[in-house]
């Protein structure tokens, strides 16, 4: 009987006869030997499975959906045909970094280190330039409340929690299943990382999830986003969680600045020397420096609490998150 792989790569296609070849490619090319490739076709009708059948190497394993169920049901249907301890995720469109494979799953078999762990991406095609993320767990716990913090095609973690059932994709999260399943993870104690690399290019073009779906992934992100309020604020009322929620959803008239989910609410530095950076980064004490958010009642914002606290008499109304709501 043949021993499970080490590493499942889980690649799940749709119409994606473009590029499918080149993905499938980079990891075979990889440099790391000890793995299988789940593809997963939801229902093709281009010539993704022709092209796929036709790479022959004994890692691949193709399977097809009846129908076309959508990319959440077919990334649930694909965590049941994973054998390998850990598993790496890829979308159709993207490449494998040379030498990705070896440095997570080594990072993941680290005594103490995380379940989760993604990495930098590099943009190309339609957008170029490199992404990171933050590195460390608490760094990245915090920042769920605004993002998902992990690139899902430049992330690897262990198989386990996907099987028992810990943490699994959401049909009702949608568009932003993934960014649900960071949740879920970071709620269930799961650790969390990235690695200061690139471990993905990826792909941007016309037809791309992030293009053709963009208002539904806003949508969906911010009702996820109610979740995280709801842990790391559980004595704001829901009038006060939804109006956080709101302003940096960019319903409250309130914007945040990142490129991933395309708003523009600025994280701005405290000018205190106390080490915060300019955008989306922690200070050494664990909080955030933000602008205010107008809708939530300034008279709850008490000074070193949870919360929103005022800084001082500044004119951009500075208020710190802070990110000590929950103990981790």
């Amino acid at each position: 009987m043949t021993l499970p792989p080490l590493l499942s790569i889980f690649v799940p296609t749709y119409n994606g006869a473009r590029y499918v070849r080149e993905a499938i490619e980079s990891v075979l090319d990889n440099g790391f030997a000890d793995l299988e490739i789940i593809v997963v076709d939801d229902g093709s009708t281009d010539e993704t499975v022709k092209i796929v059948e036709s790479i022959h190497h004994s890692a691949i394993r193709l399977s097809r959906n009846a129908k076309n169920l959508g990319v959440v049901e077919t990334r649930r249907r694909g965590v049941s045909l994973l054998r390998g301890r850990y598993v790496a995720l890829l979308d159709q469109d993207d490449i494998a970094v040379k030498g990705r494979f070896e440095a997570q799953v080594e990072r993941l078999e680290t005594a103490g280190g995380p379940d989760i762990v993604g990495g930098a991406i590099e943009n190309f095609g339609d957008l170029n330039g490199v992404k990171t993320f933050f590195a460390c767990d608490s760094e990245i716990r915090s920042a769920l409340l605004f993002n998902a913090s992990l690139a899902h095609p430049a992330v690897c973690m262990k198989v386990q929690p996907l099987r028992d059932g810990i943490i699994a994709y959401s049909v009702d999260a949608g568009a932003a299943a993934d960014y649900a399943l960071w949740v879920d993870a970071m709620l269930n104690g799961l650790r969390l990382e990235n690695l200061d690399r690139v471990v993905t290019r990826y792909r941007r073009h016309a037809t791309s999830m992030t293009r053709t779906n963009l208002d539904e992934m806003i949508a969906c992100a911010c009702l996820v986003r109610r979740r995280v309020a709801a842990a790391y604020f559980p004595n704001f009322s829901e009038a006060e969680r939804a109006a956080l929620v709101n302003a940096i959803s960019r319903r409250g008239g309130v914007h945040y600045d990142t490129t991933m989910a395309r708003r523009n609410f600025r994280v701005v530095a405290c000018g205190a020397g106390c080490g915060c950076y300019s955008r989306n980064r922690l200070r050494t004490d664990g909080t955030f420096v933000v602008r205010a958010c107008h809708a939530i009642d300034r008279r709850r914002a008490q000074a070193g609490g949870s919360g929103f606290c005022c800084t001082g008499n500044d004119d951009r109304d500075k208020f710190i998150f802070r990110t000590m709501a929950r103990s981790w």
